[in-house]
């Protein structure tokens, strides 16, 4: 299954409990919103949940970024044995395959 199409957006905060609904604009200009995140409590959890939620809302452009990157690495340096950028491919790999499963 694909994920809902970017790009997400971290909403206003809603006013009578502490989280922030996550969503995206359809073309027909109204808000879907299909997850919220929920502040720890306190301005510091506060804080938090809003820096968690800008995270989440930017998902879409980070795996988009992620799957250039790997495209990039791909096309510039060829996997050969003792390949210094083999851990770095690793690592994208496994996030766009956490992100893709």
């Amino acid at each position: 299954m694909k994920h809902t199409q970017g790009p997400w957006l971290a909403l206003e905060r809603y006013t009578d409990r502490n989280s922030i609904p996550i969503g995206h604009k359809r073309p027909d200009g109204s808000t879907s919103i299909f997850a919220e995140c929920n502040g720890l409590g306190g301005v510091t959890g506060q804080t938090e949940g809003d820096a968690n939620a800008r995270l989440i809302a930017a998902a879409p452009e980070l795996l988009a970024a992620l799957e250039l990157a790997q495209a990039t690495i791909e096309r510039l340096s060829p996997a050969r044995p003792f390949d210094s950028t083999q851990g770095t491919r690793d690592v994208i790999r496994l996030a766009i395959a956490k992100a893709t499963a």
